[in-house]
């Protein structure tokens, strides 16, 4: 601890405590050269010697510079002398939320509100500008007298992280802390507004929404969602906070706008839209291995297949033309298609067809369900190979399902031979008529009547012994440029609506239900579409605006999507550090101390060490720069779809009046310019 009097670093002058927590102090103190009072938070002495947490309030430093937003107390700069590190805030003259209910008891139902507009807004800058809080707490938000609240301590809370640069562990405040962090997943922005509904809670009732003799009694509450109602307060109130408490992020308010929009017009919130979700299959590949299965048809149904395979392209020529035509073109068309498809049941192809039946085989070997795979044209050809690089299993199961077809089937070995030999073993049908080819000269060579004998055993040879080798052993030539309609990882040809598992190692991006990604967009998309639904009562002219905004959004969500899924594919697979980093760091760090006593240290260990180390902060930096990223991406996101929402309420109010909706769409606009200069700077 700091002693009251000691000037740090030769600059500031310690005054006394203003509080401890958990990770650091707080000291009122002053600049010696500028008599200005400021606060100084120092990490506790185990922390501040720990070199991830003097990178980690870097990075909080460099946040804050993003960040302006008078609801948001945010660090001026790095504090690191006299062996205390930490941050230099300036000073707020309120106190905590925490302590003054606690001395005072509860709100008033128009403080809560006021104070939860401003912690949402300043919560929705923050994250704009791709800065997570990941600790809402009473404890983090000061109140001044008037009861006008800051949020401070933006970002700190990551210190609790472990060494791992995927490490999602943190020190949390139980009670406010999101049950979906508890669990293990990636916190994101409805874990924020998780906290604002504890904070809420706590404001209006006095009691923490969770309270209990035991935290594991606590927790059981928080992941059962068991929250006691708000009796003195409004029934809209009520049910907002509640739903910000919801342990389902997906069925919490889904941004800060969203919730501030509520707060302002006195409303409960809106239940989020249930985005559709894709069907997630938990494999999407075949057992790997060397063999492939060739197909044809057979001979006496060659000619059958290639009947139906015309007919089945008539009748979609047929339908697209009718849908094209007008007229007699159309009754035409549409009496074309009648006959095609009444010679296509003549044919006797009810069902489905064979081509799908090949599809949902390889999906079923697979563990896929039915129609997961599309069909891809190789399969329309009379002779391909089904699939490649599976295993001699799953190739002899793939081989006999298609001979359930009524098609010709056989197991073959991957790839060309590897030898000279096995080359020229392959090609053992071109030796048997080359060697009676020369046989007649042979025999005028040798004159002998018996070299008939050597010439019948070699024949013999080939076909029952080199030929069974060949075949399991090598891809007979001509088989090798036929097309393959599936490989192994069959990701790449599942069908519209199906969605492959992630690779192997990757770390669960997504919340429960889906995509973070797909289903922001799908809501923003939604919203915008009933936003364009309620411009019929609106005057033309004002309607064509609209119009011409709502298209820019459509064209803006679709741009966010395409990044920010990117991002999360990249941070779902973002290099991962393994727990030998921090063992590495500490081995460094006795090293030098040992270097700095004047034992000899050895230079190649203190290389690698070295090198380890930067690694991990190399992998813990990018991972870091891809998550703000992204939450830069899902706040624009959600805050397009909260002023969609907006808009379209106001305008079954009023369908008139345009100068509040021209105010929306100014601020939507400011804050797209605002969101962007932030993606700039985070890219």
């Amino acid at each position: 601890m700091a002693e009251i009097g000691a000037v740090l670093g030769g600059q500031y002058r310690v005054l006394g405590a203003l509080g401890r927590g958990g990770m650091a102090t707080v000291y009122l103190a002053e600049d010696v050269a500028s008599g200005e009072r400021i606060a100084l938070k120092l990490l506790h002495p185990h922390l501040a010697a720990d070199p991830s947490a003097r990178r980690r309030l870097v990075r909080e430093v460099a946040a804050g510079r993003r960040l302006d937003h008078p609801g948001l107390l945010v660090a001026r700069s790095l504090f690191e002398a006299d062996g205390a590190v930490g941050l230099v805030l300036p000073l707020h003259p309120g106190r905590m939320l925490a302590e003054r209910v606690a001395v005072e008891g509860r709100l008033p139902t128009a403080q809560v509100v006021r104070l939860g507009l401003r912690l949402a807004e300043a919560l929705g800058a923050a994250h704009r500008a791709g800065v997570l809080h990941r600790d809402v707490t009473a404890r983090n938000v000061l109140v001044d007298d008037r009861g006008t609240p800051v949020l401070t301590d933006l970002g700190l809370a990551r210190i609790g992280e472990g060494g791992t640069a995927r490490s999602t562990a943190l020190l949390g405040t139980a009670g406010f802390v999101a049950p979906e962090v508890l669990a293990g997943q990636r916190a994101d922005l409805r874990s924020d507004l998780y906290g604002l509904g504890a904070v809420l809670y706590l404001a209006a009732t006095g009691r923490e929404p969770f309270a209990a003799a035991h935290p594991q009694a606590a927790l059981t509450k928080q992941l059962a969602g068991e929250v006691a109602p708000l009796e003195t307060s409004p029934a809209w109130l009520d049910q907002l906070v509640r739903s910000l408490l919801d342990p389902d992020p997906a069925r919490r308010p889904q941004g800060a706008a969203a919730v501030a929009a509520a707060l302002e017009e006195g409303r409960a919130p809106e239940p989020p839209r249930a985005a559709a979700a894709p069907t997630r299959v938990t494999r999407a590949a075949l057992p790997a291995g060397a063999y492939t299965v060739v197909v044809r048809d057979r001979a006496e149904t060659r000619d059958t297949r290639r009947a139906k395979r015309a007919i089945r392209k008539g009748v979609a020529r047929a339908a697209k033309a009718a849908t094209r035509g007008g007229g007699i073109v159309q009754d035409v068309s549409r009496l074309v298609g009648q006959a095609a498809t009444a010679l296509q049941g003549l044919a006797g192809d009810p069902g489905p067809s064979l081509e799908a039946r090949l599809a949902d085989a390889v999906g079923a070997a697979a563990g896929l369900p039915e129609g997961a795979l599309r069909r891809v044209t190789a399969l329309e050809r009379e002779r391909f190979r089904l699939v490649s690089h599976v295993d001699r299993a799953t190739a002899e199961r793939l081989a006999n399902d298609a001979r359930a077809l009524d098609l010709e089937a056989s197991v073959h070995p991957e790839g060309a031979p590897n030898d000279p030999w096995a080359f020229l073993l392959s090609l053992w049908w071109v030796l048997i008529p080359l060697m009676w080819i020369a046989f007649p000269a042979v025999t005028v060579l040798f004159k002998s009547p018996l070299i008939v004998f050597p010439f019948v055993a070699i024949t013999v040879v080939l076909t029952t012994v080199v030929r069974p080798w060949v075949q399991q052993h090598v891809l007979p030539t001509g088989a090798r440029a036929l097309p393959v309609a599936y490989t192994n990882n069959l990701a790449p040809h599942l069908a519209d609506g199906v969605q492959a598992p992630p690779e192997p190692g990757a770390a669960a991006a997504a919340t429960p239900g889906g995509s973070r990604v797909e289903g922001f967009a799908a809501r923003a998309l939604a919203a915008l579409d009933g936003l364009e639904g309620a411009l019929g009562a609106v005057p033309p002219l004002v309607a064509s605006d609209l119009r011409s905004s709502i298209a820019d959004l459509r064209r803006e969500v679709g741009g966010l999507a395409s990044e920010a899924g990117r991002v999360e594919r990249e941070l779902a697979v973002a290099a991962t550090s393994t727990p030998a980093a921090a063992w590495a760091e500490e081995r460094l760090a006795r090293l030098d101390t040992l270097a700095r006593g004047g034992v000899a240290v050895d230079a190649a260990e203190r290389e690698r060490l070295s090198a380890a180390v930067a690694a991990h902060e190399a992998a813990v930096e990018a991972e870091a720069a891809l998550e703000a990223r992204l939450t830069a991406d899902l706040a624009r996101l959600l805050e397009i779809d909260a002023t969609a929402q907006r808009l379209r309420r106001e305008l079954a109010l009023e369908p008139t009046e345009r100068r509040t909706v021209e105010v929306a769409l100014a601020d939507l606009d400011q804050r797209a310019r605002a969101a962007a200069a932030a993606r700039g700077e985070l890219g």
